[in-house]
C-alpha cells in the first residue's frame, strides 16, 4: 500500500463513510431504523473483532520481539512486510469499524430518546463512553503508558492474554449493547411511537 493509497483508505473515504451511512439511515426511514442499526452494530462488531485479533497476533509478536521474548535476531524481510500488510489491514479494520460504532451509537440514542426509553438510553450512552475510553487503552500502548512509566513492563502488561481480552470486551461493550436493544427492546419502538404522538395531539375540534 503506497502513500496515496493509505491516504486515501485511512483518510478520504473513512470522513466520507459516516455522512453516507447517516444518510443511508434517514432515507430509509425512521420504521426501518432498528434494522439499520442492527446492521451497523453487526458490521462495525466483525471489523473490530478482525482488527483485535490481527492486532494481537502481529502487533504482540513484534513488542515480543523487542522485548527479548522471541529469540535473537530480527524476522526476515519478507516476514516483516507481510507484518505491515496485516498491521494495515488491522488500522483500516479499527477505522471503519469506529466510523460504523459512531452512526450507530446515534441511531441507538435516538429510537432510545424518541422512544422515550430512558433506561435504555443511559445504558447505551454510559456503554458507548466506556468503549470509546477502553478502544484507546486497546489498540494504543500510550493509553496504558499513561499509569505505568516503565516502558517494558507496560509492554509487558500490554502483550498478556487477560490485558487483551478485558480492554477489547469493554472496547465492544457499546456494540453488543447495541445489539442487544435492537433484538430485545426496539421491536416495541414503533408500535408505541405513534401511540404517544397520537395521545399528545389536542383535542381540538376543528381539526379534520
Amino acid at each position: 500500500m503506497d502513500q496515496n493509497q493509505e491516504y486515501v483508505l485511512l483518510t478520504v473515504l473513512p470522513a466520507v463513510l459516516t455522512p453516507l451511512l447517516i444518510g443511508l439511515a434517514v432515507g430509509l426511514g425512521i420504521a426501518r431504523w432498528r434494522w439499520t442499526l442492527l446492521a451497523y452494530a453487526l458490521i462495525a462488531l466483525t471489523l473490530y473483532l478482525f482488527s483485535a485479533v490481527v492486532f494481537y497476533i502481529v502487533n504482540v509478536t513484534m513488542f515480543n520481539v523487542r522485548l527479548g521474548l522471541a529469540g535473537p535476531g530480527l524476522p526476515d524481510a519478507s516476514t516483516m512486510e507481510a507484518i505491515t500488510h496485516w498491521q494495515q489491514y488491522s488500522v483500516l479494520a479499527a477505522i471503519y469499524s469506529v466510523r460504523f460504532g459512531i452512526v450507530s451509537a446515534f441511531l441507538a440514542l435516538a429510537i432510545t430518546g424518541r422512544a422515550r426509553q430512558w433506561s435504555w438510553f443511559t445504558i447505551l450512552l454510559l456503554a458507548a463512553v466506556v468503549s470509546a475510553i477502553a478502544v484507546q487503552f486497546a489498540l494504543d500502548l500510550r493509553g496504558i503508558g499513561i499509569f505505568i512509566t516503565d516502558g517494558r513492563r507496560a509492554l509487558e502488561i500490554f502483550s498478556s492474554p487477560l490485558y487483551t481480552i478485558v480492554v477489547n470486551a469493554l472496547a465492544m461493550l457499546t456494540l453488543v449493547a447495541q445489539i442487544l436493544y435492537a433484538t430485545l427492546a426496539a421491536r416495541t419502538t414503533a408500535a408505541t411511537a405513534p401511540k404517544a404522538s397520537t395521545a399528545s395531539m389536542p383535542d381540538d375540534p376543528t381539526l379534520p
